[in-house]
């Protein structure tokens, strides 16, 4: 005679023995919680291949730098700006700018002139050689005259003594042309002036000296010292 024997299993008998679990016709559990979307986003550097026409894209760089680069004979287009709004005259400095070769033909400063082929000019106001003056009222204002001297019609010649005191030479004469004055002493100086000369403020005229003048007034001498002769040839009219 057999018999069956039912006995149920501890909590700890359970832990113990491996249970076959079968989901196969398990309900349908809800599951509760956190999902994300379908497209995750990708952190780091995605390589892009262009497939049509790509429309321009707007780039705000927060405040960083953007590079631009184009291959070698394409131009890049970009806008400056100094922040506040678009720059459109670039500032340039030439103060390292490298030696630039200059060529081409060079003329000298001071250019050769040639009259060979001078336009005629019209005889009378504008004549090669003559000088004309231009007058305002003719025969006054710039007037220029022109006049040849003959010679004096007489001329007054002699020798005076000297002192140390002064003393007349050559009087005084309004139509006088010229007056020479010669020291003939060999040794000691005179001084030439007008009225009261004295050895500080006359013209000193050395041993053998002389000297023209065209005064019309009264002629002095005084010597330095001793008697020297000084000879005179007053020429005038």
């Amino acid at each position: 005679m057999s018999a069956s024997i039912i006995k149920s299993l501890t909590d700890f008998e359970l832990r113990l023995t491996e249970v076959p679990v079968s989901l196969a016709a398990a309900p349908t559990t809800p599951v509760t919680g956190t999902f994300w979307q379908a497209t995750q986003p990708v952190s780091g550097t995605v390589a892009a291949t262009q497939s049509g026409t790509w429309d321009e894209v707007g780039v705000n760089d927060s405040g960083n730098s953007l590079t631009v680069d184009a291959p070698v004979g394409t131009p890049a287009f970009v806008r400056l700006s100094d922040g506040a709004a678009a720059i459109t005259t670039l500032p340039v400095s030439l103060a390292t700018a490298p030696t630039t070769p200059v060529t081409g033909t060079f003329w000298q400063a001071t250019q050769p002139v040639s009259i060979a082929t001078a336009p005629v000019l019209v005889a009378g106001s504008a004549l090669i050689g003559k000088v004309g003056i231009d007058q305002t009222t003719p025969g006054t204002t710039n007037a220029v005259s022109v006049q040849s001297f003959k010679g004096a019609a007489n001329i007054a010649s002699s020798q005076v003594t000297t002192s140390t005191s002064a003393a007349t030479l050559a009087i005084a004469r309004a139509t006088r042309r010229s007056i020479l004055i010669r020291n003939m002493d060999a040794a000691i100086s005179v001084y030439v002036g007008p009225a009261t000369v004295t050895t500080g403020n006359g013209m000193l005229l050395k041993a053998g000296e002389s000297c023209p003048f065209t005064c019309v007034g009264l002629i002095q001498v005084i010597a330095a010292s001793g008697t020297p002769v000084v000879a005179i040839a007053d020429e005038y009219d």
